[in-house]
């Protein structure tokens, strides 16, 4: 559908549950940023907060903002909320960190399957992390190397979030923010 009047009125006139962080994805950030704050009893939440955009050409639609010390070290995490449900073969855009889904890899036929998954959804969404150099690994070989951007797709049923895209996020994509977190405090 055609967007004549802006983000703004065309999400009053047709909301989507997703286009912002879902109350199921703010919870899964802030019990894993809790999560590490826990591990060190001088650790502390310096600032949290949540922005909400319109028509930004990026086609982020929120952005939370994690500041904290860890074990004295300060960090400073955006969680990127990207939503886009404008799928035309050949001109999507999207950011590649969603393709490769906390992966490195350039495997262009895996591309294809992803934008066919996209048309499918009738929507593009998902979570970039900024803040830290990510160490992902190559899904075809051993090989690790250090990116500044973590492309975390999601999915949904219903609701919520699909039980398998969750479960990549807690126990894969989180497990890659941490590793991350804990590089940097040694």
């Amino acid at each position: 559908m055609r967007n004549f009047f802006g983000d703004g009125i065309h999400d009053k006139l047709f909301p989507n549950k997703f286009k912002r962080f879902t109350q199921q994805e703010k919870s899964l950030i802030d019990k894993f940023i809790n999560s590490i704050l826990n591990q060190d009893n001088k650790s502390d939440l310096e600032e949290s907060t949540a922005e909400s955009y319109n028509d930004r050409v990026d086609m982020v639609t929120e952005i939370i903002r994690k500041r904290f010390i860890f074990k004295g070290v300060l960090f400073n995490l955006r969680f990127l909320k990207f939503f886009s449900n404008n799928i035309k073969p050949g001109q999507t855009v999207y950011p590649h960190e969603l393709q490769y889904d906390g992966y490195y890899d350039t495997d262009s036929s895996y591309k294809d399957s992803l934008l066919k998954d996209f048309a499918e959804e009738g929507s593009i969404t998902g979570i970039l992390v900024k803040g830290l150099n990510f160490i992902m690994k190559s899904r075809y070989d051993k090989t690790t190397k250090g990116h500044d951007v973590l492309g975390i797709r999601t999915r949904y049923d219903g609701g919520d979030l699909t039980d398998e895209c969750k479960d990549r996020i807690e126990k894969f994509h989180l497990e890659t923010i941490k590793n991350a977190i804990l590089k940097e405090i040694k």
